[in-house]
């Protein structure tokens, strides 16, 4: 962390990285935080969250990369170690999508925030734009609990059913709609509940 911060801080740099961890409590939270967290915790906010996210976005590009060229598929390891890095340790609920060829090939993916804390908004326009413009044939939804539980509520149940309607009438499968939540991802396909 300290050397992740030492261009912009300079010998500043290890107390701010320990102060963070402090602030947050762990590597792993701090990593998962929103700009606008690290930029209040921070002694020099814009400059540090810019740092931090230039850092955070090398490891999801990377942890992506992975994925290009192989068949998506929910119940990997692989794939699931994927989602707790991207969206596992996040304080705000995001929905991460996955789009997929006929085949299951990766073809892309987008992420975006729900715009509340306890309930999962998929962005309809959005995952249907995507899908359409990369002709996808297959979707996994993914989103985080920040709370800790990666139970469905009965409102990731009723959005799920919505997201399932749509895309089968547009002829892409919805393959599954997991939730992830710190380390653990549940899989609502797994539970019946789609």
């Amino acid at each position: 962390m300290a050397r992740i911060l030492g261009p912009v801080l300079g010998p500043a740099a290890e107390a701010e990285a320990e102060r963070l961890i402090g602030h947050f409590g762990t590597l792993a939270r701090l990593h998962a935080a929103s700009t606008q967290a690290i930029v209040e915790a921070s002694s020099d906010g814009e400059a540090v969250a810019e740092a931090l996210d230039a850092a955070r976005s090398f490891t999801v590009a990377a942890a992506r990369e992975r994925l290009v060229g192989q068949a998506v598929d929910p119940d990997s390891a692989q794939f699931r170690d994927y989602l707790i890095s991207t969206i596992g340790m996040r304080a705000e609920e995001v929905v991460h999508m996955v789009y997929s060829d006929e085949s299951g090939l990766f073809l892309g993916d987008d992420l975006t925030n729900s715009g509340c804390a306890a309930s999962s908004m998929i962005p309809l326009r959005l995952l249907v734009r995507r899908a359409l413009d990369l002709n996808a044939r297959r979707v996994v939804l993914a989103h985080n609990h920040p709370s800790g539980l990666a139970t469905p509520s009965k409102a990731d149940i009723a959005a799920t059913s919505r997201a399932n309607a749509v895309l089968r009438a547009l002829e892409v499968r919805l393959v599954d709609h997991l939730i992830v939540a710190g380390g653990q991802v549940c899989s609502m396909r797994a539970l019946r509940l789609l």
